[in-house]
């Protein structure tokens, strides 16, 4: 991979800008059925990453890098509202795995709708190539350190 071009700092500023501003509409897209449903924050966020496989507290707590007392509440609040269930698991009965109601597979599917509605309207002039580009370049520049590539 080419290194990085040595922009000025107005060029270089206008990229972090974007990134700084760029959650808005991700934020826009979750926001009705966070406050329709009590969901807090890090609701709707916590229903994708359990419809995509990740399925314990602790998990969840370390890919949104956050502690996981504040996951717990978040998860209370997600079974309050019926979204979300924890089961035992087979191996272990200590162990709870999260599994996404019905209720909270159709939330997750809204809002993913959402999402993609926003994100593609802001993004249409730009190409699939375009956009695979940018997803990888947002994959790289989310590390604060180069060894922490390797963590979720």
């Amino acid at each position: 991979m080419p290194s990085a071009p040595p922009l000025k700092w107005d060029e270089l500023g206008a990229l972090v800008e974007g990134l700084a501003y760029a959650q808005r509409p991700i934020m826009a897209a979750v926001q009705g059925i966070t406050r329709q449903l009590g969901l807090g924050r890090r609701g709707a966020f916590i229903l994708n990453l359990v419809s995509e496989g990740t399925n314990y507290p602790n998990e969840i707590a370390t890919k949104l890098n956050t502690s996981r007392s504040l996951v717990t509440a978040d998860l209370n609040r997600l079974m309050a509202a019926g979204l979300l269930i924890s089961v035992s698991t087979a191996a272990d009965k200590r162990k709870t795995q999260l599994q996404l109601t019905d209720a909270g597979s159709k939330v997750c599917t809204d809002v993913r709708n959402e999402m993609a509605r926003l994100v593609r309207r802001n993004l249409a002039a730009y190409s699939a190539a375009d956009l695979l580009l940018f997803t990888e370049m947002l994959h790289a520049v989310r590390w604060l350190e180069p060894e922490d590539r390797h963590g979720p």
